[in-house]
């Protein structure tokens, strides 16, 4: 059994790590140059939440209040000397709990106490407002750590960047993770899987209820609060990686599917890269409005079709005619694939499901998609339900009926007649600035 020296009644009991502390707090040398008590303190409370001192921070701004400049300087000691009772009435609390916290600061080497004979607090200043004579607390320390609480609140800012990053990180993640299975499911996929290899090693989902809840539950378990920046990084790689997985095997499902369907050329493509929206529905590959016109029924990309080929109108001329649309752009110049991503949040707005754009993209082409959504924007007021329209659309795709170049020009002359301004002519081919005849193929 270890003994215990006993201490003299009314005597405090000192830790050993506060000796150096209240050693340098004796020989206090004033402020650094440049250096203001609002500054010291300021760097303390942006540390205290790292230092696990959240709870003081109000006390010690009570403690600074009592302090005067000429206590900081060179020759001085920044003693104060208010009453537990004072404290707890400015604090709104007992004096039971002022006492705690006291001891708090007194454990953490934030304030040094300075004890008189008598064993309590009480000071006196001279004519010109010096301390001449003091005893309760010193906050000399707040100067002295000076560096060391900044440093502590700068590296948990990083910490705190970090975090919020890899928070983002993951919520992008968990919900892509949660639209796939969703969009699966509603593919009637069922618990059919896919072989694909991901990182070396090979994956097969055959259950997507148990891979998202799976997925779920490392999500729950990572975003959990004190988790280590480490673990809480390697767990939004796990989930992005997981994703991966998931889109990939997606899309097999999707083309097996869809190769018993009646058009057996078409192509779902599909991105892992997370823009502004959720652009795991298409990609950097795709067909364009066909070289024929986009309402000639040859916009579905064959085999045979060239990557990328230009629409028939140009970014200008969509965003023109369809003001909802331009309201998701993040440039003012947009290129083609930027309009695949604002028609991809503006169809968000609309109401109008993941599963519905993603079978828009594969059976009229990222391009055709983007324009058949913000012509369903600019309609929205005529339009019951945007998602069904949009079905519509896509049927009509399959059998060669859409002729989306109609509506755009039925749309413009609306525009033109509303505004009495010149008919636009931002066409890519020069021999499709006619207004045909017909001037909109969509009822």
């Amino acid at each position: 059994m270890t003994a215990r020296a006993r201490v003299a009644p009314g005597l405090r009991r000192l830790a050993p790590e506060a000796l150096p502390i209240k050693t340098q707090a004796d020989h206090f040398g004033g402020l650094p140059n440049g250096l203001s008590p609002g500054q010291a303190l300021a760097a303390f409370k942006r540390a205290a939440a790292a230092l696990g001192l959240g709870a003081v921070r109000d006390l010690v701004d009570q403690l600074m209040a009592f302090s005067q400049p000429q206590d900081w300087q060179r020759g001085n000691r920044p003693i104060v000397w208010p009453s537990n009772a004072t404290l707890a009435d400015r604090l709104d609390v007992c004096q039971r709990h002022v006492r705690r916290l006291l001891g708090r600061l007194v454990d953490t080497g934030i304030i040094v106490p300075v004890d008189g004979a008598e064993g309590r607090r009480w000071g006196r200043r001279d004519s010109s407002g010096r301390i001449a004579e003091a005893y309760g607390f010193d906050l000399s320390p707040l100067a002295d750590r000076f560096g060391e609480f900044r440093a502590i609140a700068e590296a948990a800012a990083r910490d705190h960047k970090a975090r919020s990053a890899l928070r983002r990180r993951l919520t992008i993640a968990r919900k892509a993770i949660q639209q796939l299975a969703e969009t699966a499911l509603e593919h009637g996929l069922g618990d059919r899987g896919h072989q694909v290899e991901d990182e070396g090693l090979p994956r097969q989902i055959r259950d997507w209820r148990a891979w998202l809840d799976e997925a779920l539950t490392v999500a729950s378990e990572t975003a959990a609060e004190g988790t280590p920046l480490a673990i809480l990084e390697a767990g939004v790689v796990e989930l992005e990686r997981r994703r991966a997985a998931g889109e990939e095997t997606l899309i097999n499902a999707l083309a097996v599917k869809e190769s018993s369907a009646e058009d057996k050329n078409v192509r779902l493509y599909t991105t892992t890269n997370q823009p502004g929206s959720d652009s795991s529905a298409t990609c950097n590959r795709d067909s364009g409005m066909g070289s024929n016109g986009p309402g000639d029924g040859s916009s579905l990309e064959t085999d045979n079709a060239l990557p990328d080929e230009p629409p028939a109108a140009t970014p200008k001329f969509l965003v023109r005619v369809s003001p909802p649309l331009q309201d998701q752009l993040l440039t003012p110049s947009p290129t083609w694939s930027d309009v695949v991503d604002a028609a991809d949040r503006l169809r968000h707005q609309l109401g109008i499901s993941r599963s519905a754009w993603i079978d828009a993209c594969h059976a009229l082409g990222r391009y055709q998609a983007a324009t058949a959504v913000a012509i369903i924007a600019a309609k929205r007021d005529t339009i019951r339900s945007p998602g069904g329209y949009l079905r519509g659309m896509i049927a009509r795709g399959r059998d060669g009926e859409l002729h989306l170049l109609r509506s755009l020009h039925g749309l413009a002359e609306r525009r033109r007649d509303s505004e009495n301004e010149p008919y636009p002519t931002s066409f890519a081919p020069a021999t499709d600035r006619r207004v045909p005849t017909e001037r909109t193929g969509l009822r």
